[in-house]
C-alpha cells in the first residue's frame, strides 16, 4: 500500500470508437503499474458512459457531463475517427466542446485522429467532411497526432503521457491536513479552553495600586465577558495567504496577553483595537480613582470578547505548493499544459486545510458560534466585518 494523488483522465470521443476508448484505459492501467508507486500518482479514467449519473434538471446532457466529469478532470485524451458527433448548444459537436473547454482551462489535451481504414458502408460523407474541417482547424493550433491502428495509437499515447506528466508532481493531501491539525492544536483549541471560563487576567495591566501586593504575583486587571468569539481570517484563495496579508490584518488589531490560574505563563492573542483602547482607558480610570483613595475594583466586563487570528500555517502551505510548481515547471509558467493542474492543486490543498480544521473543531466538541471564519481580502483600508 502507498499514498498517491489521483489524476483523472477524461476520454473524449464519439461512441463508435469503443476499441480506442478501451485501449486508452489499457494504457492508463499500464502506466499505473509501472509508475504509480514511484511517482505517487494514479491515473483514473473518466468515461461518460460509466461515470455519469442519470441526472435530471435544467441544461443538456452535455452540460451534465461538463459539470460532473469534464471540469474535474486533470487531463483529456480526445479521439476522433469518421464521425464528429451531434452538435450541442455551444459547439459543433460534444467532443469538440469538451476539447475546447478543456484547452481553455489551460489543462493538457492529447488529441488523436484516426487514419484507419473504414468500410465505405460505414462512412457518412457529410460527417467525414466535418471531421476534416475540424482537423484542419486543429492543425493551425498544433494540437493533434494521427494513428493508423490500435497498436500505433497505444504506442503514441504511452509516449505522450510520459511527456505531459513530466510537469505533474504529486502533492499528497496530508500536507494541508497536517498543517490544519497543528493550527487547531496550537491555537484554536488552547484559545477556546482559555476563553470558555468567561474570565481572564491581563498581566499587562498590573494592579500596582494594591497595598501589600505580592511581588511575585503577576496577575493584573481582570476581564470577564458574557460570550466570546474566535474569528479566523479565511483568505479568498491560497495565493492570498502571504506575509503582507498578515501585516494588513494585524494593522487593525492589537496584541494583549491573557492568563488563567491553569496557565504557567501568559498567552498572547489579538483583539480589535477598540477593545484594547477600552482596556487602556478603563485601566487608567481605575488607577486614578485608586490613587485618589476611591474604591476601585480591577475588573472589566464586556458583552463579548472577540479574538482574531490569521491561520499562518497557510503561508507555509502556499509557499510549499508554489515552490513545487516552479521546481517542476522550470519557468514554463505560461506554456506548460499543467497550469490547470497546479491551479487545482492550490484549490485542493486550500480546501483540505479548512475541511480538516472544521473536522478537528467538530470532533473536539467545539463547533458552535464561538468559533467562525470571516472572508479576508488583502486590500487597502481593510476593516473587520461585524
Amino acid at each position: 500500500m502507498f499514498d498517491a494523488s489521483t489524476l483523472e483522465v477524461f476520454i473524449a470521443s464519439t461512441n463508435d470508437l469503443m476499441e480506442e476508448r478501451n485501449a486508452t484505459e489499457e494504457v492508463l492501467r499500464e502506466w499505473n503499474s509501472r509508475n504509480s508507486k514511484a511517482r505517487q500518482i494514479v491515473l483514473k479514467s473518466l468515461r461518460w458512459e460509466e461515470d455519469s449519473t442519470p441526472e435530471l434538471g435544467p441544461g443538456s446532457f452535455q452540460a451534465v457531463i461538463n459539470k460532473n466529469l469534464l471540469d474535474r478532470a486533470d487531463l483529456l485524451v480526445g479521439i476522433l475517427g469518421k464521425r464528429l458527433g451531434s452538435p450541442t448548444a455551444n459547439s459543433i459537436a460534444g467532443t469538440v466542446e469538451e476539447i475546447d473547454r478543456f484547452a481553455a482551462a489551460r489543462k493538457p489535451v492529447l488529441l488523436y485522429f484516426s487514419d484507419r481504414q473504414f468500410n465505405l458502408s460505414e462512412i457518412d460523407p457529410k460527417e467525414l467532411e466535418r471531421v476534416r474541417d475540424f482537423r484542419q482547424s486543429m492543425q493551425r493550433r498544433g494540437l493533434y497526432c494521427t494513428f493508423k491502428d490500435i497498436a500505433d495509437f497505444k504506442a503514441q499515447l504511452r509516449n505522450h503521457l510520459e511527456t505531459v506528466l513530466a510537469d505533474f508532481q504529486a502533492l499528497l493531501i496530508p500536507a494541508g491536513r497536517a498543517l490544519a491539525y497543528g493550527y487547531f492544536k496550537n491555537f484554536v483549541a488552547p484559545t477556546h479552553n482559555i476563553l470558555r471560563g468567561r474570565q481572564v487576567d491581563l498581566p499587562d495591566y498590573p494592579v500596582v495600586w494594591q497595598e501589600q501586593r505580592n511581588p511575585d504575583d503577576d496577575s493584573g486587571l481582570t476581564i470577564s465577558f458574557s460570550s466570546f468569539r474566535i474569528r479566523i481570517a479565511k483568505p479568498v484563495s491560497l495565493e492570498e495567504a502571504t506575509d503582507d496579508a498578515v501585516f494588513t490584518l494585524k494593522s487593525v488589531l492589537a496584541e494583549i496577553n491573557v492568563k488563567t490560574p491553569a496557565l504557567r505563563r501568559a498567552y498572547r492573542v489579538y483583539v480589535p483595537k477598540a477593545i484594547k483602547e477600552l482596556l487602556d482607558k478603563t485601566y487608567k480610570d481605575i488607577a486614578e480613582r485608586a490613587r485618589q483613595g476611591s474604591a476601585a475594583s480591577p475588573k472589566v466586563h464586556l458583552d463579548r470578547l472577540d479574538v482574531i487570528d490569521f491561520p499562518t500555517p497557510l503561508l507555509a502551505l502556499q509557499e510549499f505548493v508554489s515552490v513545487e510548481e516552479k521546481s517542476i515547471l522550470k519557468g514554463k509558467t505560461d506554456q506548460s499544459s499543467a497550469i490547470g493542474y497546479w491551479q487545482k492543486q492550490k484549490l485542493t490543498q486550500y480546501g483540505e486545510f479548512f475541511d480538516r480544521l472544521d473536522s478537528c473543531i467538530e470532533r473536539d466538541g467545539k463547533k458552535g458560534p464561538s468559533i467562525g471564519y470571516f472572508e479576508f481580502r488583502n486590500q487597502v483600508e481593510f476593516k473587520l466585518p461585524e
